[in-house]
């Protein structure tokens, strides 16, 4: 019935997990130590689960506010912090706890942001009519100064991980964007322009690196490749390199306390 329930286009199957509870409830009520009654108690728990699912893009403009999309089920208060950090730090978790495999490394790596001090908190009224479906919400998120961060959800006000739904997203504030094509002769060519007005930015550093298997410490480690700066136009460009392991380069684009990657914050568990 979830499937089918496709709220743009009407409401048809709209209460039919409403109708599911129901006639769960009649089921236990009339045959309460049956095997039906006990699987009538299990499916209500699945459709009376809270779910959070957050969206935002990867990159915002510092000091002005940007939406993040919120699917829920369930919920009708949302709760929300921002965490200020950055991709070293975010790298280094995942690695601590990949070491470990008695633990729910999801579950810890979302208390250890819990236990972080928020730049921002706050909560929002969600809508909820009570049919047991999934909903979809534009939120606004208020303006953020330069950095990376995470943007944590909670049903729960405390923040708690157990049978509590919860979200997070990483976004980078940057002014910073680019676009790039690769020549005939295998130069990459960088533009990179203010996100905010559209124009060319000069002065800009470009490192590019590469992930590279090192057989001694038995782990990707980093290598730098080359490093570039923009110039009036804006424009870097980056030579041939002829080495296969190093084709898959990423690049980090700085400028005083500016700064952004073709990299995504959490790119760790990528690896």
């Amino acid at each position: 019935s979830a499937v089918l329930y496709k709220p743009l286009n009407s409401d048809e199957h709209k209460w039919d997990l409403k109708k599911a509870v129901e006639l769960c409830d009649l089921a236990i009520e009339r045959f309460p130590e049956s095997d039906g009654a006990n699987a009538c108690y299990n499916l209500k728990q699945e459709i009376n689960n809270k779910s959070i699912a957050a969206t935002i893009e990867e990159q915002n403009v510092p000091w002005k506010p940007f939406r993040a999309l919120i699917k829920y089920q369930n919920i009708n208060q949302l709760y929300y912090r921002i965490i200020k950090t950055d991709r070293k730090s975010v790298e280094a978790l995942r690695e601590k706890l990949e070491k470990d495999y008695d633990i729910d490394r999801e579950e810890e790596f979302i208390k250890y942001f819990v236990a972080q001090t928020p730049v921002q908190s706050g909560n929002y009224q969600l809508e909820s009519d009570g049919d047991y479906q999934m909903h979809s919400v534009e939120v606004k998120v208020d303006a953020l100064p330069a950095g990376e961060y995470m943007v944590l959800f909670s049903h729960d006000q405390g923040f708690v991980t157990d049978k509590n739904g919860m979200a997070y997203a990483f976004t980078v504030i940057s002014d910073i964007s680019y676009i790039h094509r690769n020549s005939k002769k295998g130069e990459t060519e960088f533009y990179v322009l203010s996100r905010s007005t559209g124009e060319p930015m000069p002065g800009v550093n470009l490192k590019v690196m590469a992930k590279e298997w090192n057989y001694k410490k038995r782990k990707n480690t980093i290598i730098n490749i080359d490093n570039l700066t923009t110039d009036e136009e804006g424009f870097a460009k980056l030579k041939y390199i002829n080495k296969s392991n190093r084709s898959n380069f990423f690049v980090d684009f700085s400028k005083g306390d500016d700064f952004i990657s073709t990299q995504s914050v959490d790119s760790y568990r990528s690896w």
